[in-house]
């Protein structure tokens, strides 16, 4: 199980969405119709996390990163960047606060295979980026 201390990873969540809202900002230029395509984006993000998983999650993810339009390329590596992040980082899922054994993993698919490896760790971790998930999207809808 995840050693958990944080009692309201609420905060955490809004926190990071606020901060993947403004990348955003830096990405669209205040353009309505980009912001559109960017909440598109973070609800099929949200659709593929609930219909098949956290592990799906990140495939998807990736390769948005990889093949994805301009925008969906850049807003996906932004998430990565905040969410997942690489080793050492203070992303989303590797603060300290959240408890995640997530030492060893660099890649989003291997922290997606040690977040599977604890059914407690699975879910928080599929909740907390849910819930961030969420966050962004109507950060995004407040702006288009």
């Amino acid at each position: 199980m995840a050693n958990v201390s944080v009692e309201n990873y609420d905060f955490y969540c809004a926190d990071f969405s606020r901060r993947v809202a403004l990348e955003a900002d830096a990405l669209v230029g205040r353009k309505e119709g980009r912001y559109r395509e960017l909440e598109s984006f973070v609800t099929r993000a949200l659709n593929v996390l609930h219909e098949n998983g956290l592990y799906a999650f990140f495939v998807y993810l990736v390769w948005r990163v990889n093949n994805g339009t301009p925008g969906e390329k850049k807003l996906a590596s932004v998430i990565n960047d905040l969410f997942v992040g690489k080793r050492g980082s203070t992303s989303l899922l590797r603060l300290p606060e959240m408890g995640f054994p997530l030492s060893k993993a660099e890649h989003p698919l291997e922290v997606g295979r040690e977040l599977c490896e604890s059914t407690d760790s699975l879910f928080l971790a599929k909740e907390i980026v849910s819930r961030a998930l969420v966050y962004v999207r109507y950060h995004l809808k407040g702006r288009g």
